[in-house]
């Protein structure tokens, strides 16, 4: 953000100084890693991959095998989304008496708890949401490169893939919070690309902000904003 005409090379150079660490390191195994290395890479790819040095460009279209594998990579650690089996869980916690422990949400493979059901919840949907995010800005790259033949099936290569809108969700900041948000609010699963049932029944304050961007990527900006000011509201 502080880049100019004056600092540009000296940034670009820095950039490209912790790019190259960051390719030289290697892929690494726990969730919680992996999850960090494709958070770093989509930064570094997304500022070089729209950057007016064409030296830029070109450095981020090399490293972008490297992106696919960590992105392939963090796909192994993420299951399905599973309604049911959050659904248990979260009964699960509410008919427990104790509900004020708080969960260290650095350790998501830790043993059972409580509380891990929200740890886990944290950290799985955190990486649906970056293996989606990393899929648009590969297929972006796909695009400007000009390659043919190109298709939209929604599922950005996943398969089954999808994951959860509920403003009210992703933002709990206690496993309470999240209990009872679970019961008392809209939550949609968005499979496919598939807004269908959250443009029927949600209103517009269940929506968080990556499930606007998403919503727009997919039916474009006139048609979320026509149908955020149909509900009452402004995108």
């Amino acid at each position: 953000m502080a880049r100019n005409t004056t600092n540009s090379r000296t940034v670009g150079s820095i950039i490209e100084s912790r790019v190259a660490e960051l390719l030289a390191s290697a892929q690494p195994d726990t969730p919680l890693e992996c999850l960090a290395r494709v958070h770093a890479l989509i930064l570094y790819q997304t500022i070089r991959l729209f950057d007016d040095d064409i030296s830029a460009r070109m450095a981020a279209e090399l490293a972008m095998p490297v992106f696919r594998a960590s992105v392939s990579a963090l796909v192994r650690h993420v299951p399905l989304p599973d309604p049911v089996s959050l659904s248990n869980m979260v009964l699960q916690y509410l008919s427990k008496s104790d509900i004020s422990a708080q969960p260290n949400l650095s350790m998501p493979d830790s043993p059972n708890t409580d509380e891990d059901f929200w740890c886990r919840w944290i950290f799985e949907e955190s990486a649906r949401r970056t293996i989606f995010l990393s899929n648009f800005l590969i297929r972006i790259w796909e695009i400007l490169r000009g390659i043919e033949n190109l298709e939209c099936d929604g599922k950005l290569g996943l398969g089954a893939y999808g994951w959860y809108v509920s403003s009210y969700l992703w933002g709990a900041q206690t496993p309470s919070e999240f209990a009872a948000a679970y019961i008392e609010k809209n939550i949609f699963l968005v499979k496919d690309l598939d807004f269908t049932e959250l443009l029927t029944h949600a209103v517009p304050q269940d929506v968080d902000v990556f499930g606007k961007m998403m919503m727009v990527s997919r039916l474009g900006i006139e048609a979320v904003r026509e149908w955020f000011e149909v509900k009452g509201a402004i995108l």
